[in-house]
């Protein structure tokens, strides 16, 4: 059974990142200007900056050419009516709202997953989910280790490996999990976390 408590460090452990709330208010603002070129690359530098997404490292996969920050910035701007196919179906009522057991839905988040990492070097899971999340708020969450870690802590096992987590499978899981600890919210907690994300954005 879930407590409020380890809800608490949940929610404190995924806002790990030092400046957190402000890195999400400079991300989300990219976000929510006009998708050109310019600053669609702006975006996607951010995001990989901000939150250490990895973007710009490691090595590419099946045999891919490596392509430079901003071709793939490109890449992934031409897929933006693709994802909007995708998702624009499911967006009503966000993550909490969807029936994760309909084959439908969890194949509509794996292909705009897939749509994502078709356009980068490598298999990169953290900097999609995290791309998807400021596009997508409602539906995708973030996506990395940290996350992971914290959530196995709340279950007391380990529900995500340490090693070979990087999966449109354990995304999906990432999805019920995240379900399930936010039904354990009253709505004066909820209402508290967004007083405090509130007050901890910077000033324009």
């Amino acid at each position: 059974m879930l407590t409020v408590d380890d809800i608490k460090h949940w929610t404190s452990k995924v806002n790990r990142y030092p400046g957190f709330a402000q890195n999400d208010y400079l991300v989300a603002k990219a976000f929510a200007e006009p998708v050109d070129s310019c600053t669609h690359y702006r975006r996607v530098i951010l995001l990989d900056t901000l939150f250490s997404a990895n973007l710009r490292r490691g090595p590419t996969v099946h045999n891919r050419q490596r392509k430079e920050p901003f071709q793939i910035s490109e890449d992934i701007r031409a897929c933006l009516p693709r994802l909007n196919q995708i998702v624009v179906p499911i967006l009503q009522g966000g993550l909490f709202q969807l029936d994760l057991t309909d084959q439908q839905v969890n194949d509509s988040i794996s292909e705009a997953l897939q749509t994502v990492l078709s356009c980068l070097n490598n298999h990169n899971m953290s900097f999609t989910g995290k791309y998807l999340h400021f596009v997508f708020p409602n539906v995708f969450p973030l996506w990395d280790k940290y996350v992971r870690q914290a959530i196995n802590r709340i279950y007391r096992r380990a529900i995500f490996p340490d090693n070979g987590a990087n999966t449109s499978h354990y995304y999906l899981l990432l999805c019920q999990k995240y379900k399930e600890i936010i039904a354990r919210f009253t709505d004066t907690e909820i209402q508290a976390i967004r007083q405090h994300d509130a007050e901890s954005l910077p000033q324009d």
